[in-house]
């Protein structure tokens, strides 16, 4: 199994997990083929997009002061991802 596998799995385990790290995420979704961009203005407020299909975007808040993802946000990535096929 590879990493890439193990990480799904986990973020995709139930119940969701509480202790995601960020940088696992932002790792999984570009093993998923999306890329990470922030706004530009020093922000934490993020998207995840596809080069193939930017119209497919996922808007997100990178966590802070901490790295782990709330499990709000582990939800709506699931929803995200599971919309487009992927995972569980």
């Amino acid at each position: 199994m590879t990493k890439a596998d193990k990480l799904l799995t986990r973020f995709f385990a139930d119940p969701p997990p509480k202790n995601f790290k960020w940088k696992d995420f932002v790792t999984l979704m570009n093993q998923l083929g999306f890329t990470l961009e922030f706004n530009g203005r020093g922000s934490s407020h993020c998207i995840f997009y596809k080069a193939d299909n930017p119209a497919v975007v996922l808007q997100f808040l990178k966590p802070h002061p901490d790295d782990q993802l709330k499990v709000e946000y582990v939800k709506k990535a699931r929803m995200f991802l599971k919309s487009l096929g992927i995972g569980a």
